[in-house]
């Protein structure tokens, strides 16, 4: 089975919002994309980020897929897990793993995918534990993105401008983190 992380998040994490902040977070393209309003809230934009998919399991009812085209990109955190994954990075989403509506997404626990989960949980809100395995539950914990049930408005327009700040991951983040992975 492997030495995984958990990165728990928030109730209300939209997996959506997840895998456009794995993009953005590994260098992939985005474009703000207009959005009109069918509440009569007035108009707004959002993230686009292209190579980003969200597919259905069809063995697990509370599990989806994110699919990450690692080809679309120059970062070189995303260049380390294309080593790592191949062309394509696939992420389990595991929806309904809380009391609360919390999600989460358990990857292997090397440092590029430490760096990963360290930047949603901190984006989002949430926890993580780096190693599955060790003796330690929780590593890192972060609050609640202000914004981040926001369904139109100012504050979801200020939810997606702080999902386009996004910085793509480099490998000083990595490095932050790489004495926690369980493989180099």
């Amino acid at each position: 089975m492997g030495v995984n992380i958990t990165a728990e998040f928030v109730g209300g994490t939209r997996v959506d919002d997840v895998a456009d902040a794995i993009g953005i977070l590994l260098g992939l393209p985005k474009l703000p994309k207009q959005k009109e309003s069918l509440s009569g809230n007035g108009n707004g934009w959002y993230v686009e980020v292209k190579g980003v998919k969200v597919k259905a399991s069809n063995a697990v009812p509370t599990m989806l897929y994110i699919e990450i085209d690692l080809t679309r990109t120059e970062n070189e955190v995303a260049a380390a897990l294309r080593e790592q994954e191949g062309d394509v990075y696939q992420m389990s989403y595991h929806l309904e793993s809380g009391k609360l509506g919390e999600s989460h997404i358990i990857p292997k626990s090397s440092a590029e995918k430490i760096a990963l989960a360290r930047a949603l949980v901190g984006f989002f809100g949430g926890w993580i534990d780096y190693n599955d395995s060790d003796s330690r539950a929780v590593n890192f914990r972060a609050p609640r993105h202000p914004q981040l049930h926001a369904t139109n408005g100012k504050r979801w327009q200020q939810f997606e401008q702080s999902m386009w700040d996004l910085r793509p991951l480099s490998k000083k983040d990595v490095a932050k983190v790489a004495k926690w992975a369980a493989y180099q």
